[in-house]
């Protein structure tokens, strides 16, 4: 199994498609060059003459590792999702995991020709590894693209007083100014958002400037305009 039928094998995020042509409803397999390639209804075969370790999933499913399929998808998906991609592999998350960011380049040097490699060429110069969420990558990748410099991302920040530690989703660490992503879970959980405006308030209180981001910020382009001018002052 290959592309996203591998990715949902080793349970990794699918990313965002534009791609119209490619069906994300369909088993998608590799094989070599020149392999018999039967014709099946609902199974997408794809050319992949490199060689893999296969993963084993379940008794007798196998898929490509990780790495690899990040690189299959990289003639799919647009530059942006493809970090994204590569980003929720290297989950903070120990549980959610499935590869460092040495795997990545170790591949792509491994690895000199196939299809898409210029897209990940490019994606692997912006992905970083232990991130929490891919909506916290989109809102690195837009801010970087509208001219911010690249964020620290999990910052440690230790609170001698209460002798607690409290991580930010990004932050410009020299100027203390720190970047949360408020997803659905603080809207939706009062623990989690008691939580989070609890650390929020210890963080101001240790002379930080904390700027929330939220799905509408991503989709609006006046309101991202607006929240790429708070950063800045934030910074000066």
């Amino acid at each position: 199994m290959s592309h996203t039928t591998a990715l949902q094998l080793l349970g990794i995020e699918i990313p965002r498609l534009s791609n119209a042509t490619f069906r994300t409803s369909d088993i998608h397999v590799c094989k070599p060059r020149g392999a018999t390639r039967s014709r099946r209804n609902g199974v997408t075969f794809h050319t992949w003459d490199h060689p893999f370790l296969p993963r084993v999933v379940g008794a007798q499913v196998s898929c490509v590792p990780p790495v690899t399929a990040w690189a299959q998808m990289g003639r799919i998906l647009s530059n942006a999702e493809l970090v994204v991609l590569g980003d929720s592999m290297m989950r903070n998350n120990s549980r959610l995991k499935r590869a460092h960011f040495s795997d990545f380049e170790d591949f792509m040097t491994a690895t000199p020709v196939f299809q898409g490699r210029k897209n990940c060429r490019a994606a692997l110069k912006q992905m970083v590894e232990g991130t929490d969420s891919s909506q916290e990558t989109r809102s690195r990748l837009l801010m970087t693209s509208f001219g911010l410099p690249i964020p620290a991302v999990n910052y440690q920040v230790v609170d001698d007083e209460r002798a607690q530690i409290y991580s930010l989703d990004m932050a410009y660490v020299a100027n203390k100014v720190g970047i949360e992503y408020d997803g659905v879970q603080h809207f939706s959980d009062p623990r989690q958002r008691d939580n989070d405006d609890f650390k929020r308030s210890r963080l101001r209180h240790m002379g930080w400037t904390i700027i929330t981001i939220t799905s509408k910020d991503l989709m609006y382009l006046d309101r991202w305009k607006a929240k790429v001018s708070e950063i800045l002052e934030a910074l000066q």
